[in-house]
């Protein structure tokens, strides 16, 4: 009994582990066809790694980052997501500050700030992707 426990635990792990490795794939893929242009089909892969795991907050920020390219109020929704789930996570502040810059918010430089002060290294583009 004991080593089918122990199997059955393994198992399990070898699961998750699985499923973390497919949503990856999908928000690869999802920075893939961004960079090929292929908005619509990169925001349905980034969903694919996000129906596996719901809090998968780089393909949270990469369907901010893309929705950035439209709609920036939808985008900032999807940086909100990312904030409450892990606010050290530097790139969805600065995201949302850059959003909020173009919605000419006066609130964008707190933003941009707080993502200066959890460690951001500006590169001169908001749309890094996060390919991990």
């Amino acid at each position: 009994p004991s080593q089918i426990k122990f199997l059955l635990k393994r198992f399990r792990i070898m699961l998750e582990y699985d499923r973390e490795i497919e949503a990856k794939k999908w928000n690869i893929r999802g920075c893939e066809l961004y960079r090929l242009h292929k908005y619509s089909d990169a925001i349905r892969a980034f969903e694919s790694a996000i129906d596996i795991d719901k809090n998968f907050i780089d393909a949270l920020n990469n369907i901010g980052i893309v929705l950035s390219k439209s709609n920036y109020f939808d985008a900032i929704e999807f940086f909100d997501k990312v904030i409450s789930i892990d606010n050290s996570y530097a790139d969805a502040w600065y995201n949302k500050g850059m959003a909020l810059e173009n919605t000419s918010s006066a609130k964008s430089k707190s933003y941009i700030n707080k993502a200066m002060a959890l460690g951001y290294k500006e590169t001169g583009n908001a749309s890094i992707l996060k390919w991990k």
